[in-house]
């Protein structure tokens, strides 16, 4: 798994998009962390199609959330489509977390996470 840290987050945000178009298809919490399946439109660089459709590089991802801060999430998590995300560093109390936000069409939040430490992978 790789690490989504203050140095990588604008890569991270570049490569996926801002999570646009995407969905989380899988959202649970346990005790020590919560873990997202998301169902990721946009990587990488979309290539044209001979149909002049693009490709773009349709993946999916597990996104796992330990040493968490705050968090809150839409009830409807699972049913709105991403349409934008906010991903920074912030201090609290003198320690470094990442705040991970993602938007709805209506640029409402759906998940809302401050966390220490925050992983992912691709899944094939």
């Amino acid at each position: 798994m790789k690490e989504i840290k203050p140095n990588n987050i604008k890569d991270f945000i570049d490569y996926y998009h801002n999570f646009h178009d995407s969905n989380i298809i899988e959202f649970k919490k346990e005790k020590d962390y919560i873990e997202l399946t998301v169902s990721v439109f946009w990587s990488n660089k979309p290539t044209m199609n001979e149909d002049n459709s693009f490709n773009t590089n349709k993946t999916k991802m597990r996104i796992v959330f330990k040493n968490i801060n705050d968090f809150n999430y839409n009830e409807n998590i699972l049913y709105d489509e991403i349409n934008d995300s906010n991903i920074k560093c912030t201090e609290i109390d003198g320690k470094e977390f990442i705040g991970f936000v993602l938007y709805d069409m209506m640029n409402e939040i759906i998940l809302y996470i401050v966390a220490n430490d925050i992983t992912y992978e691709e899944i094939k």
